[in-house]
C-alpha cells in the first residue's frame, strides 16, 4: 500500500488507538464542528481538549478520523498540535498532501521553490518560509519572479519576509509598496517598520513625532494626537514605533484620551508582533499590568480595555497569568471573571487555585450582578469550559447552592453543570483500559 505521493508502505504503529466511546465522541465533536454555526465555539473548546487529553495518555485517532481531522478548516483549530494523535499513518498520509503536511509540521512534499512558484496558494508561505530560513536572498528573488501571478497569498507571502530579514529586502518592499494593492502595501510597510534604518520606517518614526505628543508639567502628564489621523492609520503609526519603555503615568495618561482604543491598540499589536518564541518583549508585562488596572467593563471611553488586556495575558506563562487573574478575582471579581477566558494559549486546564478562586468569584457576586449576563452566562461559561475537573465535587456543591439561592439562573448552573460532566466522561473513555 502507497500514500497519495506514492511513497512506501505506511511504518507500523507504536501508541494504541483510542477506545471506541472515545472515537464515538470525536466523530460527534468533529460533525459539530462542521455544522454548528453559532455554538461552534463550544465544540471547538471540547475538540481541543479531547486532541490534548489523548495527546498527553499517548492515544492515536483511529485510521478513519485521521482525513477528516486533518481536513479541520475552523481558523481556531489550524493552531492545534495534531502530531501526536495522529501517528505514524497520519504522518504517512500526510507526506503526499502539502495541506496535511504543513498540519504537522512536515517537510513540503517537493521542492519549496516548485511550490512557490506552481503550488497551491495555501502552500506557499510555508515553502517561502522554509527557503527563507536556509537563504534569504533565494526565497525573496524567487518571490519577487512569481509576484505578478500570486494572487491573495500575497499578503502573507510578504509577512514571511520577516524570516531572514534584512537591509537587502527594503527594494522589492519598496516596490511592492509603490505598486500593489492597499492589502499588499500594508503588509509591505508592516515588514519594512521592522527595519530600523529603512527609509519607509525613518518616515514613520517622524509622523509618530509629528502625530502623538506627549507633553508634561506641574499637572501631570498629557497626551494628544495631531494631524487628523483615521483610526487605522493611528493604529499603525503607534504599532510601528511605540516605545517600550513608555513610563505608566504615559499610559494612564493615555487611557484618559478620545483616542485610549486605538493607541492602546497599536502599543498591544506592536508588542506582539515583536513576540517570537518564549522571548517577551521589553515591557510586555509591565503594559499588561498596566492595561489589566486601567481595564473598566462600564468604560464608554475605553470599550474594548478588556480585550487588549486578555490578547496580552493569553501569551504570558501559565502560572504568571494565572496569578495575575487571581488578583483580580479578589479585588475586582466581575473582571475577573471575564479576564481569566484567554489564559494559556494552547487549551490546559485552568489549576486548582485559579479554578477555586473563580468559584468563589461567581458564589459571592452581588445579587443584581449575579442575575446579570455578564455575571452568570459568561462566568459560568468560562468556569464549565477551563475549570480543573478536580474541582467538581466542590463545584456541584457551591453551583447548585447558587441556583437554589437565585432560581432565575438555576438553567445557566445546569448547563454549566452539564459541560463538566462532559468534560469528565470524555476523560473517562479516552482513559478507558482495552479489552
Amino acid at each position: 500500500m502507497t500514500n497519495q505521493n506514492g511513497a512506501a508502505d505506511c511504518p507500523a504503529e507504536v501508541l494504541p488507538e483510542v477506545p471506541a466511546p472515545a472515537a464515538a465522541r470525536l466523530r460527534q465533536l468533529l460533525d459539530g464542528l462542521s455544522h454548528a454555526g453559532i455554538g461552534v465555539v463550544d465544540f471547538r473548546s471540547l475538540l481541543t481538549e479531547w486532541l490534548a487529553v489523548a495527546s498527553d495518555a499517548g492515544r492515536l485517532v483511529p485510521p478513519g478520523l485521521i482525513a477528516p481531522l486533518l481536513d479541520t478548516r475552523d481558523i481556531v483549530m489550524a493552531s492545534t498540535d495534531f502530531s501526536v494523535v495522529v501517528g505514524e499513518r497520519g504522518r504517512w498520509m500526510a507526506r503526499g498532501n502539502p495541506r496535511w503536511a504543513r498540519r504537522l509540521g512536515l517537510p513540503l512534499p517537493v521542492d519549496p521553490a516548485v511550490v512557490l512558484r506552481h503550488g497551491p496558494e495555501e502552500d506557499r508561505v510555508q515553502a517561502l518560509r522554509a527557503i527563507r530560513a536556509v537563504d534569504p536572498g533565494r526565497g525573496r528573488e524567487v518571490l519577487a519572479a512569481v509576484w505578478s501571478d500570486i494572487g491573495w497569498s500575497g499578503y502573507p507571502c510578504l509577512l514571511a519576509l520577516r524570516v531572514g530579514l534584512s537591509p537587502e529586502d527594503e527594494p522589492f518592499l519598496e516596490s511592492v509598496r509603490a505598486s500593489d494593492t492597499r492589502g499588499s502595501r500594508h503588509a509591505a510597510e508592516e515588514v519594512l517598520s521592522l527595519l530600523p534604518g529603512s527609509t519607509f520606517a525613518e518616515q514613520v518614526r517622524a509622523r509618530a513625532r509629528a502625530t502623538v505628543r506627549i507633553s508634561r508639567s506641574q499637572d501631570g502628564v498629557a497626551v494628544a494626537v495631531s494631524g487628523n489621523p483615521s483610526q487605522i492609520e493611528l493604529r499603525d503609526i503607534v504599532s510601528w514605533t511605540w516605545p517600550a519603555d513608555w513610563p505608566a503615568e504615559v499610559l494612564r495618561a493615555v487611557a484618559h484620551t478620545e483616542w485610549a482604543d486605538d493607541i492602546f491598540a497599536g502599543i498591544v499589536r506592536g508588542l506582539l508582533r515583536l513576540h517570537r518564541g518564549d522571548d517577551l518583549p521589553p515591557g510586555y508585562r509591565a503594559l499588561t499590568r498596566t492595561l489589566i488596572e486601567l481595564a473598566d467593563l462600564t468604560s464608554a471611553k475605553f470599550p474594548a480595555s478588556l480585550d487588549h488586556a486578555q490578547d496580552l495575558l493569553s501569551r504570558l506563562p501559565r502560572d504568571e497569568a494565572e496569578a495575575l487573574v487571581i488578583e483580580q478575582l479578589r479585588g475586582r471579581p466581575m473582571f475577573g471573571l471575564h479576564l481569566g477566558r484567554r489564559v494559556g494559549g494552547r487549551w490546559t486546564p485552568w489549576g486548582p487555585r485559579h479554578s477555586a478562586a473563580h468559584l468563589r468569584a461567581l458564589a459571592g457576586l452581588p445579587r443584581a450582578e449575579a442575575l446579570s449576563k455578564q455575571g452568570t452566562w459568561l462566568g459560568l461559561r468560562t468556569f464549565a469550559f477551563n475549570a480543573d475537573l478536580a474541582t467538581f465535587d466542590n463545584a456541584h456543591t457551591v453551583l447548585t447552592g447558587l441556583a437554589i439561592r437565585e432560581p432565575a439562573i438555576a438553567g445557566e448552573v445546569d448547563r454549566a453543570l452539564d459541560t463538566l460532566r462532559l468534560r469528565r466522561l470524555m476523560r473517562e473513555e479516552i482513559a478507558t483500559p482495552d479489552r
